[in-house]
């Protein structure tokens, strides 16, 4: 059984409430992909606080999709709240009827989570709350981890072109915008072409459907892929200079271990050469004794052979 399975299970049994097949079916697939799929479901409130005790306890899920689920407005609020507590890090809610109330508990998730890359928002209503939609395009702006956002068909006016394109002025991790089927018009084009002109990192801007001219859209498109080919030289050029640091540091370790070999080597044969002397000094020290003890002989040798002498001739004064 897979972690999140048994999770479940478990909670279902303390809350008493019936397991789901496909919620478990899907909680058994999470150890293939690490998502948490259970788009199409019909779930309640109960079974979506149950979902997100599965979601903070378990370190399997890193990808979460309650597409077209329309989740009821208080399950919805559960989940949004319990994101920035798990490992998601892709989060789809297309279809969910997110508007009103709803976009202000998005931008708070947005907000507090520091994992979310991905952020599938699809089929929504948030053109409806202009100041919700306002509050998200200032966490937007602020935001350091998102890089693929899409709102398709949330209605989606120039006013909203406006607050998304003054995030984009400041944001600099988002790397996909995809705005396709709203009613941004030629004023919200004219927005993102003038955004376009600061942001040098969004690389995939999609508009189609807005009512904006072919012209506009063309001049968009040049903007976006010229971001793209300096974001690949840069990456080719960080490659580049990772890659003469990676070999800069291999010759500096192999320079550094062939200095340590050597004075490894050398103070080895410092030691060999003193371990000789002292062996050379002590031979010294032996044949010295020698020296001396021969003189020592010769001298009384000496004196030997002169006091036979004083007597050879004593003998012959005598005789």
């Amino acid at each position: 059984m897979s972690e999140p399975q048994i999770i479940y299970e478990l909670l279902c049994s303390n809350f008493q409430v019936p397991s789901d097949s496909r919620i478990m079916k899907a909680m058994i697939d999470v150890s293939k992909c690490g998502e948490l799929d259970i788009a199409g479901m019909s779930v309640t409130s109960q079974m979506c606080d149950i979902l997100c005790k599965v979601l903070i306890q378990s370190k399997d899920i890193c990808r979460l999709n309650v597409s077209d689920c329309l989740l009821p407005p208080q399950g919805l609020s559960l989940i949004l709240a319990t994101i920035h507590q798990t490992r998601i890090h892709t989060l789809q809610l297309k279809g969910n009827n997110i508007g009103g109330p709803a976009v202000y508990k998005l931008s708070r998730m947005l907000s507090l989570s520091k994992h979310i890359k991905n952020l599938g928002l699809e089929w929504n209503n948030l053109g409806l709350c202009s100041e919700g939609m306002a509050e998200f395009c200032s966490v937007l702006a602020a935001n350091h981890n998102l890089e693929v956002l899409d709102l398709r068909n949330n209605q989606l006016d120039p006013q909203c072109a406006g607050l998304l394109a003054a995030a984009l002025r400041k944001n600099t991790s988002l790397r996909a915008l995809d705005l396709r089927w709203n009613a941004m018009e030629q004023a919200g084009g004219q927005s993102f072409l003038t955004a376009l002109q600061t942001n040098k990192t969004l690389t995939v801007l999609k508009l189609q459907g807005n009512s904006i001219s072919n012209d506009l859209l063309t001049a968009i498109g040049h903007c976006v892929k010229h971001n793209s080919g300096m974001l690949r030289m840069h990456s080719e050029y960080e490659a580049r200079r990772e890659l003469l640091a990676n070999h800069a540091k291999a010759v500096n370790n192999q320079r550094a271990l062939e200095l340590r070999q050597f004075a490894e080597r050398t103070r080895r044969q410092i030691g060999e050469m003193d371990v000789e002397m002292k062996e050379i000094q002590r031979l010294l020290g032996t044949k010295q004794k020698e020296v001396e003890e021969l003189e020592s002989t010769l001298s009384e040798t000496k004196r030997a052979l002169e006091i036979s002498q004083r007597e050879v001739l004593t003998l012959q004064d005598e005789l």
